[in-house]
């Protein structure tokens, strides 16, 4: 029975993936394991495993490590096929069948595979790469009658992978005429989709100390196929293509000696097919303003690469006014949450049985309106085991009509989606509760900008140069100007902030050329351990993600850029603040503390006396 399959099995033709191949070795393993002789179905098995692995394209692939990749391979390292677990009596049955077998494309598979392995089992490699190199040009000519592109690609660059390592002339013949016979029947067709691989096969030769094999003319009919290439795939608007064949010319300056000038002219053709792609879009009829943005942006990651300071200025103006055009293109998703009245009640009436400046002294002890990390942080988790896919996801943040935020790595999508559920909580608290804690004390306790300012101003930190604003700032929130009192409160609180830090004798400023003293970014004086470690992490984040993180409000720095538009300067966004400056009077000096402080305060009336 076997003897007869084995016929079956020689019989067969050309088969895309040995699928029909692998079918009948299937049939010959359960018959031979019917009836019980498991050498033959071991071995079967053995021949479907080779003939299933995956193999990786060498030469043309940048990552390619290995000829044959298995089918499967699972987080805990168990992969199928493993060769890992074959013996040499795997391998010396492999070579028999390879010694035995008539089938053209079985001696192919075999002869591949042993290739790889022939120094661990102790298989001569170079008459294998014979019978392998006389395998070849069959079954070359069986992939180009049945169109299958990828695997005469595959096949032809490890011929020229093997001809090469083992630096053998009679080989690399071989493979190189086939390969320039089939670059010459694709370009008469125009078909120079895969003269591009063909084309790196050669440069390889042309690069190695074989080159003198091939002909001037030989090389030179390549390059002029790779020209032809570039300018069709222009015609066609087929700008990836075109990028590719001129990324592909440019690394052929040296075989044909392209003068620079022509190398910076392809390299600035390719920033050129980026703007021309953000244009025509594939041909979309519906053009899309974000697909416009990010080609731009692509072109400009090109132009930077190559120090184009010019197309660079030009890019960042198009992008703007790309991510400008983009608004209509979002959509707003809203959401709706309620929580019971009686539950609000019980929140806020407590606040409401104190007096005002109790009130205003609990609120500022009280951290249950800041999110809760570990909370944050478990629904994000969760997010992440139910819907995997959301964060592979590139995701970016768009805000006064450009891109604030770009995920590059793989946890940027956790960061976000953690930072967004951050906000969420942030918001809810705000608006849901803290809102309704100062308006319940202004309507019915009579809580008004004088008792404010008397809880804030009996804080023995608030330094004297910040408390006339942070006066100012309270009344205008206490008049709903909104605008004003943040473009006071905001900057004012990074001031007293700063200042409660150096009180307590911490450094706040970096000394630059000059001895010159300049006072750190809010961004990095926030990010040094010691302020973090004094803040703790919930009150650190918070302030974090109100003032100077992209992904929160970002308070800061849209105000001292001019950034923040009208909608933001509103009524919830200034109570936060107000609450930010309740929680930092918190804060005191220890002995030790003051005693910085009188050494450094002695230390500034010298200084004031000396100048």
């Amino acid at each position: 029975m076997s003897q007869i399959d084995f016929v079956e099995i020689e019989s067969l033709g050309y088969d895309k993936y040995f699928e029909r191949y692998t079918k009948k070795l299937k049939e010959i393993r359960d018959a031979a394991s019917e009836q019980g002789n498991e050498t033959l179905a071991k071995s079967a098995q053995l021949e479907i495993e080779i003939l299933s692995f995956n193999p990786d394209t060498p030469i043309i692939d940048q990552n390619y490590k290995t000829r044959f990749i298995p089918v499967v391979e699972y987080t805990n390292g168990q992969k199928w096929p493993d060769v890992s677990t074959y013996t040499i009596d795997d391998f010396l049955y492999i070579n028999s069948r390879l010694e035995k077998t008539e089938n053209v494309f079985l001696r192919c598979r075999y002869a591949d595979f042993l290739l790889e392995y022939s120094n661990n089992v102790g298989v001569k490699a170079f008459p294998i790469a014979k019978i392998f190199m006389g395998s070849l040009e069959l079954v070359v000519d069986s992939y180009v009658e049945n169109d299958d592109d990828i695997g005469l690609i595959d096949l032809l660059a490890r011929g020229f992978q093997i001809s090469l390592k083992m630096i053998n002339q009679e080989m690399l013949q071989v493979v190189a005429d086939k390969a320039l016979t089939i670059m010459d029947k694709f370009e008469e067709s125009k078909e120079y989709r895969w003269i591009l691989e063909l084309a790196e096969m050669i440069r390889e030769v042309a690069e190695s100390k074989l080159a003198s094999r091939l002909t001037k003319t030989q090389y030179e009919n390549c390059f002029s196929a790779l020209v032809n290439g570039k300018q069709h795939y222009w015609d066609t608007q087929e700008h990836h293509f075109h990028r590719s064949f001129c990324e592909e010319i440019i690394n052929w300056s040296n075989i044909v000696e392209l003068a620079l000038e022509e190398v910076e002219r392809l390299k600035l053709e390719i920033g050129t097919s980026f703007e021309a792609e953000a244009i025509h879009q594939q041909g979309r009829v519906d053009k899309s303003a974000i697909v416009k943005a990010h080609f731009y942006e692509l072109a400009m990651q090109h132009y930077s690469n190559i120090g184009n300071t010019q197309k660079i200025e030009e890019m960042k103006v198009k992008i703007r006014q790309s991510y400008e055009q983009s608004e209509g293109e979002f959509k707003e998703f809203s959401y709706s949450y309620d929580l019971p009245k009686e539950l609000i009640e019980k929140i806020i009436n407590p606040y409401l049985d104190l007096d005002i400046l109790k009130a205003l002294e609990v609120l500022s002890i009280t951290h249950s309106f800041i999110p809760d990390l570990k909370l944050v942080e478990e629904q994000t988790k969760k997010q992440e085991k139910k819907s995997p896919i959301q964060f592979l996801v590139s995701r970016s943040i768009l805000d006064d009509g450009k891109k604030i935020v770009q995920g590059v790595e793989d946890r940027d999508s956790y960061k976000l989606a953690y930072d967004s559920n951050y906000m969420m909580h942030l918001s809810m608290n705000i608006s849901m509760l803290l809102m309704l804690i100062f308006e319940r004390l202004v309507k019915d306790k009579g809580l008004t900008a004088d008792d404010f300012v008397k809880k804030i101003s009996s804080w023995p930190l608030l330094h004297q140069k910040n408390s006339y604003l942070v006066e100012s700032g309270i009344r205008k929130f206490f008049e709903n100007d909104f605008v004003s009192s943040l473009h006071i409160l905001v900057p004012q609180f990074e001031s007293c902030l700063r200042r409660m830090f150096s009180q307590a004798g911490f450094a706040t400023t970096s000394i630059k050329r000059g001895m010159a003293q300049h006072e750190e970014t809010f961004n990095e004086f926030l990010n040094r351990e010691d302020i973090k470690n004094v803040l703790g992490e919930t009150l650190h984040r918070y302030i974090q993600m109100i003032m100077v993180e992209q992904t929160g409000l970002n308070l800061r720095n849209k105000i001292a850029h001019g950034l923040i538009s009208i909608e933001e300067c509103n009524k919830q966004n200034n109570i936060t603040v107000l609450y930010l400056y309740l929680l930092i009077t918190s804060f005191v000096l220890n002995d030790h503390d003051k005693d910085n402080e009188n050494s450094e305060t002695n230390t500034d009336r010298e200084a004031e006396s000396d100048n």
